[in-house]
């Protein structure tokens, strides 16, 4: 801290009677302001890494997807002849643009595509897996 240094030099010169009580006052008075605006600085960039650690705790559950999920939706495409729902959930899941849609194959069906943006996650799991119990033998 410079004027801490500063301070103490000047304590330490020991200006003679006068001078030195005109330039000790100002020089405290500057130390004391700049120690404040330093506590509020250290107070804001606490808040500022708390608010920060909370916002990448948000967005990591928020783009997170359960590895269990994907894993048992790929098992089912490729068990299977390859049908479009495990692939249409999983672009879903992914949000896959409409070209990567079409690398990977998938029927370009408008009506199909628009239904499972607009259906949560959970719902078209859940239509699914109740899709694929209903065609398992002795349904």
């Amino acid at each position: 801290m410079l004027l801490a240094r500063e301070l103490r030099q000047q304590e330490a010169a020991s200006l003679p009677g006068e001078e030195a009580r005109i330039a000790l006052p100002p020089l405290r008075a500057a130390l004391l302001e700049a120690q404040e605006l330093n506590a509020t600085f250290e107070s804001e960039l606490a808040s500022l890494r708390a608010s920060l650690s909370a916002s990448a705790a948000a967005a990591q559950k928020a783009d997170s997807i359960d590895k269990q999920l994907v894993s048992q939706l790929l098992v089912k495409y490729f068990e299977r002849t390859r049908g479009a729902e495990p692939l249409t959930v999983l672009a879903s899941m992914l949000d896959c643009t409409p070209d990567q849609r079409r690398a990977l194959g998938m029927p370009q069906h408008p009506s199909a595509s628009t239904a499972l943006s607009s259906q949560k996650l959970s719902d078209v799991w859940a239509d699914w897996l109740t899709a694929e119990a209903e065609s398992l033998p002795g349904h």
